[in-house]
């Protein structure tokens, strides 16, 4: 039922089609071939930005500390935090700045996967994708906020 289709032209030489795939079409113009060696390149080109970024946001996020640590503890004005070791205020700021820098470079991170993929997509899937990228990031900043306005001074009572 799905044999290949085996032809042999004039010189001698056998093509075999594939089994039920239809014939892949590609117009000269679009077309770019490019060696696996420059898609390393970009794809690292691209982390390396990435990981630049989230070091620069962890560096912003740990110089103004004192205010994360007055918005995470907001909610929660009840409770007093103590400090049992002598570098505990230190290592919970150097902690919320990472958290805080790893947690906005998350859709950065994401687009630049995504600018990576999408040179090797067809139009159809592009027109599919694009509008997915866009929603995904609002909807993850919109959880954000949700989470902050919601669930921290719950969860935050839960575990003190």
């Amino acid at each position: 039922m799905f044999s290949p289709k085996i032809n042999q032209d004039t010189q001698g030489l056998i093509t075999v089609k594939p089994f039920c795939f239809k014939e892949l079409e590609l117009e000269e113009e679009l077309t770019l071939a490019v060696p696996f060696s420059d898609h390393i390149e970009e794809l690292r080109q691209r982390l390396l930005q990435s990981f630049v970024f989230s070091v620069l946001l962890m560096v912003v996020f740990f110089v103004n500390s004192q205010w994360w640590v007055t918005l995470l503890s907001t909610p929660v004005s009840t409770i007093k935090f103590i400090q049992l070791a002598p570098g505990e205020y230190f290592i919970s700021t150097v902690k919320i700045a990472i958290y805080a820098g790893l947690l906005f470079s998350v859709p950065l991170i994401g687009g630049q996967l995504i600018l990576y993929i999408i040179p090797g997509l067809t139009k159809q899937e592009k027109e599919s994708v694009l509008p997915l990228i866009f929603l995904s990031a609002n909807l993850f900043l919109l959880g954000l906020g949700f989470f902050l306005q919601s669930f921290s001074s719950s969860s935050i009572k839960l575990f003190y």
